[in-house]
């Protein structure tokens, strides 16, 4: 019984793995997302299908500016509850990432006897590390949606939405309004950006923000005297 059962779903899996590479990727004509990482220690994006019927498996392939982030890590790139909420059994597929050239590749398969997830809903999530301050967009190059049966959605759209992002400490001491934030900022882009040394401590203080805004939030002295601090160096940086 088990064989068999180990079986069915081996085959299923290669089924539906051969769906995926003889389709013609599906182009997304999706906007590209446009981001800016100027006060963010890490950006969440959603990958989300749109107008789904039967949704059986799906892959993606998505750009990103990669002097500006990275993923960290293959656990940064999640599967999401859609593809299971009817409840049949799901698999990913990847992630590959390449963040020389700033390319992940991921994508989901699903099995069971019930029918597949049908209207809006999230197939994966994607935790992007900032690497330096910057603008840049995150743009879907092919996406390919399948039904239970492996054929291909016809109507269904994928796009990318953002979902959450790390505060930048400074910004949430000082207020996001206040000019001494843009006096630090003058000072990080025009100053630290321009040495190595520099580059490194943008990096490390954007890698430890959520660490840090936990830190104050445990903490009001510390936030008032971390405000103190910085507002006598933002006063000294816009000199």
């Amino acid at each position: 019984m088990i064989k068999y059962f180990f079986t069915a779903i081996l085959t299923g899996a290669i089924l539906i793995g051969m769906a995926f590479s003889s389709a013609k990727a599906q182009t997304t004509g999706a906007k590209p997302f446009s981001f800016a990482a100027a006060d963010m220690g890490f950006i969440t994006v959603t990958v989300e299908a749109k107008s789904a019927s039967d949704l059986g498996g799906f892959e993606f392939k998505l750009s990103y500016p990669p002097e500006i982030v990275k993923i960290a890590d293959p656990a940064d790139v999640t599967i999401g509850a859609f593809l299971a909420s009817t409840g049949r059994t799901v698999s990913p597929l990847g992630p590959s990432i390449d963040n020389t050239s700033g390319k992940v590749t991921f994508g989901g398969y699903s099995y069971g006897t019930s029918a597949g997830a049908s209207g809006d809903g999230v197939l994966a999530s994607i935790k992007f590390t900032v690497i330096i301050p910057g603008n840049g967009l995150l743009e879907l190059q092919t996406a390919t949606l399948t039904d239970s049966k492996a054929n291909l959605l016809a109507g269904a759209t994928v796009e990318v939405s953002p979902s959450n992002t790390s505060p930048c400490p400074t910004a949430k001491v000082l207020g996001a309004d206040n000019q001494k934030l843009e006096n630090v900022r003058g000072f990080r882009d025009g100053k630290l950006v321009n040495s190595a040394i520099g580059r490194k401590l943008i990096q490390l203080y954007y890698a430890n923000a959520d660490s840090i805004n936990a830190a104050l939030d445990r903490s009001p002295a510390l936030r008032a005297v971390a405000g103190r601090v910085i507002a006598a160096a933002a006063s000294l940086a816009g000199k």
